[in-house]
């Protein structure tokens, strides 16, 4: 099984692009995640932010496709949700989120260069909200503290 590395950090640099799980752990890269014989992306604890080459990439090595061939897919698939946003519709995808456009007031705001009072024009905004599904796999494990009255050596 091989892991793919779409992000680069420094103390990961010795991490070739395609290594075995096996490879990636000696080098110790932590965070390696391990499917049934499926090539998945190398999730580091470093991770910061995703371009959408990296996604591209990380799901052409997942489902085996030519990286072309994903980059039009994903291109079609962000162009059909912003037309469906711009006609003012909702995009639900089940098990990650929705996407919906909020109408933003105009307000007072600051130039906080010289401190003058200006007028924050009203806009429309594309706004998500994470479904049941993806918020449940954000949430951090929670890790035992130790409890001194169940302790053994009392």
């Amino acid at each position: 099984m091989f892991v793919y590395c779409h992000t680069m950090p420094r103390r990961f640099a010795s991490i070739s692009k395609f290594q075995t799980v096996d490879q990636t752990r000696r080098n110790g890269a932590i965070g390696a995640l391990k499917t049934s014989g499926h090539p998945v992306a190398l999730i580091a604890g470093t991770l910061e932010q995703m371009t959408k080459q990296q996604l591209v990439e990380a799901v052409s090595v997942k489902t085996g496709r030519e990286t072309a061939e994903v980059e039009n897919v994903l291109e079609a698939a962000l162009w059909s949700i912003a037309e469906a946003l711009s006609s003012n519709e909702r995009v639900d995808l089940r098990g990650f989120g929705s996407f919906t456009v909020k109408n933003k007031k105009e307000r007072q705001g600051r130039n906080p260069r010289t401190g003058e009072t200006i007028t924050i024009a009203a806009k429309r905004d594309a706004s998500f909200k994470p479904g049941k599904e993806l918020s449940a796999k954000l949430i951090l494990p929670k890790t035992e503290k130790a409890n001194p009255s169940n302790s053994s050596l009392t």
